[in-house]
């Protein structure tokens, strides 16, 4: 299982996204008081698409600077992904503006986003 979130809560949003490894994919989207809530499946491989971005993004910020110790630009927000793989657990937050510098990120945070996209029909976007 993989869930990625996102969200300010100064703005009061928050989406979340969990991917299980036979494709089910739920996403939330709450908004103030407003919470959407979005159900879909897409093909098994996509899980481990995105398991290997997960993992060479892991591998590269080894040693790199966490959101805790690097200010943020204004507007941005923290980024969690987190990994449930068996009996191991793997988590690797950071700043959501550290996607434009470092292609592994990026490549992790759009798979996620197009799954979020796809299962809200369109709706939830980024």
């Amino acid at each position: 299982m993989l869930t990625y979130e996102t969200g300010n809560p100064h703005f009061g949003g928050r989406t979340f996204v969990r991917l299980d490894g036979n494709g089910d994919v739920l996403v939330e989207q709450t908004h103030g008081q407003q919470v959407r809530t979005f159900v879909g499946q897409v093909d098994p491989a996509a899980c481990a698409e995105i398991l290997a971005h997960f993992t060479t993004a892991r591998e590269r910020r080894q040693g790199a600077i966490c959101p805790a110790e690097d200010p943020p630009v204004p507007g941005e927000t923290v980024v969690t992904v987190r990994a449930v793989i068996g009996p191991e657990r793997s988590e690797l937050s950071f700043w959501s503006n550290r996607r434009w510098a470092d292609p592994a990120l990026a490549r992790l945070v759009s798979g996620f986003e197009r799954l979020a996209s796809a299962a809200s029909g369109g709706v939830v976007r980024f």
